[in-house]
């Protein structure tokens, strides 16, 4: 039998042992490290469901709540690796590793939950005169320095440095500076 990689080598460890199962999912949509970066935790759930309520003929496979879990860990390993563009190898995916991404998956998690309910309270008002620039000017500020970014960076130093950069006086310079600013 030839040594198992890529994938394959991954679906092993995890406990999908045999040829099949392997295959099946790979069918399915996993068979690529980049299918898993187009996957999040809901989907993989809804996998394990979908395998489990097949017939035997139609290919049912039960992952179970440890195979599932470690489906997932799969996943986050993958996306961490893309997020911090380090090569992915087969040979580098262990249990370890699988659930050292579990733990930064739910760290990220609970910190996005936590940002959410500082920024919606950051948020400022909406003004309408330019008078009341100076005091939207710093709750601007302070809101960005709330949010996150598509990879769960902070707006603060790419924001705040272009309002400090360009010396923003008003709403209307600030859409200026912004709209220059897009790619």
């Amino acid at each position: 039998m030839a040594a198992l990689n890529g994938v394959n080598y991954c679906l092993n460890l995890m406990g999908f042992i045999t040829h099949n199962n392997r295959h099946r999912i790979r069918d399915d949509g996993l068979s690529t490290y980049e299918d898993f970066c187009n996957v999040t935790d809901r989907d993989i759930s809804e996998m394990s469901e979908a395998f489990a309520k097949r017939t035997n003929a139609e290919g049912k496979i039960v992952f179970g709540h440890g195979r599932t879990k470690k489906l997932k860990g799969f996943m986050h390993w993958i996306h961490d690796k893309y997020r911090c563009n380090d090569p992915i190898n087969h040979i580098d995916f262990t249990l370890e590793a699988m659930n050292e991404s579990l733990d930064h998956a739910a760290a990220r998690l609970a910190e996005k939950e936590q940002i959410e309910t500082v920024s919606k309270a950051a948020k400022p008002e909406k003004f309408s005169k330019e008078s009341q620039w100076p005091s939207f000017y710093l709750a601007f500020k302070n809101y960005l320095s709330s949010i996150l970014g598509v990879f769960d960076v902070r707006y603060t130093t790419s924001y705040v440095r272009l309002i400090h950069l360009y010396q923003v006086k008003s709403i209307r310079h600030l859409m200026t500076v912004l709209l220059q600013e897009l790619p």
